[in-house]
């Protein structure tokens, strides 16, 4: 804002230039800079409870704004680019985020494994495909993992469609015994959260109706 050949700022922009330079140049004023500080972090308190709060009935975290960039929606943007970075408009894809299970118990797998089962005729409907995800609990971070694999989704090869037409996603660390491979998703020995995704949304996933089925222990 220094710089020379920076146009003159208005009154308002001086203002708030003049604040920044007090907070983090010389001289800084200790209350203020504190303000700002303890402004910066509610915000960021409220912009996670955002996310965290729109969940559906099944405990899935859904917007159905992404990839909106009106000023309006500021706190919603600011809570999908915290957990969803470069987010598609819904018209491209859907994304349905748990951190929690159907009873609302957060995911934990040191005790448990989980599973997601898609009754028949209840997949969600995708021009392209869906996908499902885990990641570590404080960032956007696919779980590592000896088998290298990080993804079950409707392209995965070999994926196993039950007799009764349903699909289901075993979420555990290890491999339980009788699981296929391809229906097998990788998760810490601890918190995680897991992500669904549905690249060219069609029927319910489209219109906003779709609800996808709960995360559920195993026994």
């Amino acid at each position: 804002m220094h710089d020379r050949t920076t146009a003159p700022l208005s009154p308002a922009d001086q203002d708030l230039s003049d604040r920044f330079d007090r907070l983090f140049g010389n001289g800084v004023d200790p209350d203020e800079a504190d303000t700002f500080a303890r402004g910066a972090q509610e915000a960021h308190a409220r912009i996670v409870r955002n996310y965290l709060t729109h969940q559906g009935p099944t405990n899935w975290v859904h917007f159905t704004n992404t990839g909106i960039r009106t000023a309006s929606e500021y706190l919603d943007r600011s809570s999908i680019s915290e957990f969803l970075q470069y987010g598609n408009s819904r018209v491209t894809a859907a994304y349905y985020h748990a951190f929690t299970d159907g009873s609302g118990a957060r995911l934990d797998a040191s005790e448990h494994g989980y599973r997601i089962t898609f009754p028949a005729g209840q997949l969600p409907q995708a021009r392209r495909f869906w996908s499902v995800t885990s990641y570590l609990p404080k960032s956007v971070t696919l779980v590592p993992n000896g088998a290298e694999k990080y993804v079950v989704a409707s392209y995965t090869p070999g994926l196993v469609t039950a007799p009764d037409g349903s699909v289901t996603v075993y979420m555990t660390p290890k491999r339980p015994e009788g699981v296929p491979a391809a229906n097998w998703l990788p998760v810490p020995d601890g918190p995680f959260n897991v992500m669904l995704r549905v690249y060219g949304p069609e029927g319910s996933v489209a219109d906003n109706t779709y609800v996808p089925p709960a995360v559920t222990p195993l026994d």
